[in-house]
């Protein structure tokens, strides 16, 4: 982590690079080099809330109590596309489901990007998602 010390009379500033970035409506510091300091992070609700609901419909089609993508958009009355784009969260790589419930998945990790058609393998899905 580069510093700059600038003396100015009897003062000395110190100057260190930081972003902000927001998570979770509040704002988190991140130091230059990526990481972050410790601290405790909830997780995204509207993510832990969507990968329930992933695994809720996937137990229900498969155990036939309901019959189809569209049967259950017509129960929940919601699009089938936004079914099947849920359901895909149910193929997550484990590791990234548990990073994603302690909180500690990468800032700029949101739901839209979850959502869209992403690997199966779990490698490559974390490598795309930037969870190491």
């Amino acid at each position: 982590m580069s510093q700059t010390y600038y003396f100015e009379g009897k003062y000395v500033v110190i100057s260190i690079p930081i972003k902000f970035r927001h998570r979770n409506g509040r704002k988190i510091i991140q130091i230059p080099d990526g990481s972050q300091p410790e601290q405790f992070c909830e997780p995204q609700d509207a993510i832990v809330l969507a990968i329930a609901r992933a695994f809720l419909w996937q137990e229900l089609l498969e155990s036939g109590k309901v019959k189809s993508i569209a049967a259950l958009a017509e129960t929940l009355s919601v699009d089938p596309a936004y079914i099947r784009r849920t359901l895909q969260l149910a193929l997550l790589d484990p590791y990234i489901i548990r990073t994603i419930l302690r909180g500690k998945e990468p800032s700029d990790l949101s739901l839209r990007k979850l959502v869209q058609p992403l690997p199966l393998d779990w490698d490559t899905q974390r490598s795309v998602l930037g969870i190491e």
